[in-house]
């Protein structure tokens, strides 16, 4: 009922945000872009109005694909639709490099899976991810001072996954093709790419254990990328999503290169 009254006030305050910017800056806008281009205003207003429409519209829907996370502790039993012969076998071979499971949460409305996995010699996370009518997989995690989060997850990412949802200082890697790479490889490449990452930055490792850390830290990514979206051009974020089908990455680095040529 919340999340319907939010939505609802939201879509209101989008109403009135887009008529009063369409009829403030409308105007000088026609004017000056009749003036460059030498199109007749009566075909520039309709394209105008297009444009913000589609920027307001869809900026409303993106917002609407991050709900908020709510982590809700539960056991395997309760979701009809998780493969539990993966499950475990992920599990077990986490297990054998050493993670310890933690807990069993459901999320999204119930729509997904996770079982988080601690590894207390490495100070690493795992997560064993499952969405509805999608494939499992997992992620293995390693929190860094300053906010730095470096992650490795054994899936094919998304055009919107990639554009809309990543952060600057939450660094990813992409396992394309699991098969090709054992648990113990990937393990391994995360931990020597953490110590790549905190040598060039300077930055420490996150010695906390806490499944309340590591939510918590789930949760301030969402905030971000909620922020993100709000800030983010619509239109310049589909031709980032076109241009990305067709040339897909592996890899996130965000603001890394940025803060490591800092430091030299």
């Amino acid at each position: 009922m919340k999340r319907v009254i939010s939505l609802v006030i939201y879509g209101i305050v989008c109403g009135i945000v887009f008529s009063l910017t369409f009829s403030l800056i409308a105007p000088s806008l026609v004017g000056m872009l009749s003036n460059v281009t030498a199109l007749p205003s009566s075909l520039i207003e309709p394209l105008l109005f297009i444009i913000l429409l589609f920027e307001i519209l869809f900026r409303f829907l993106d917002f609407l694909a991050f709900p908020s996370l709510k982590f809700i502790p539960t056991n395997p039993e309760s979701c009809n639709f998780l493969d539990r012969e993966q499950m475990d076998s992920y599990t077990i071979d986490l297990e054998r490099l050493g993670f310890m499971q933690l807990m069993d949460y459901s999320w999204s409305s119930n729509q997904a899976f996770s079982r988080f996995l601690v590894h207390p010699q490495q100070y690493c996370f795992a997560e064993i991810v499952q969405l509805k009518n999608k494939p499992i997989f997992y992620t293995i995690d390693s929190h860094l001072t300053q906010n730095w989060l470096l992650s490795i997850m054994t899936h094919k990412p998304s055009s919107a996954s990639y554009v809309l949802a990543l952060t600057p200082r939450h660094l990813i890697k992409y396992v394309i093709s699991i098969e090709n790479y054992s648990p113990s490889f990937i393990f391994q490449s995360l931990l020597q790419w953490r110590e790549q990452v905190m040598s060039d930055l300077k930055i420490d490792l996150v010695e906390n254990l806490t499944i309340e850390y590591h939510l918590e830290g789930q949760h301030q990514i969402r905030k971000e990328q909620k922020r993100a979206l709000l800030k983010r051009s619509v239109i310049v974020a589909r031709i980032k999503m076109l241009i990305f089908s067709l040339n897909p990455k592996t890899e996130w680095l965000g603001d890394y290169e940025k803060s490591r040529k800092k430091l030299q």
